[in-house]
């Protein structure tokens, strides 16, 4: 792990930001929530500095954590639309 750990993760946010987002929109996301999904990745990337065990380049494991961030923040949305789906099949039969 480089001793400047934020300041590389910060390097890494200016070099691969744009294709980050564009990742979390293929996955679903708006552009504006694609880049809250980008700097959530970033930000627990930071915090969960001492989880990160180096077997596999820190970009793939910011990759990863923005697919997550984006297909959680899908899930939010739609879980309540099936919600509402379900309430109104019950209601039709």
């Amino acid at each position: 792990m480089p001793t400047n750990f934020v300041g590389w993760v910060s390097n890494l946010a200016r070099t691969h930001a744009r294709a980050l987002a564009a990742t979390a929109v293929r996955e679903g996301l708006t552009r504006v929530e694609a880049i809250d999904a980008v700097q959530e990745a970033f930000a627990a990337a930071v915090r969960k500095r001492r989880d990160y065990r180096a077997d596999g380049p820190l970009e793939a494991w910011l990759w990863r954590a923005v697919v997550n961030k984006a297909r959680d923040a899908a899930r939010q949305f739609i879980d309540p639309l099936l919600a509402i789906g379900h309430t109104i099949m019950a209601r039709v039969h």
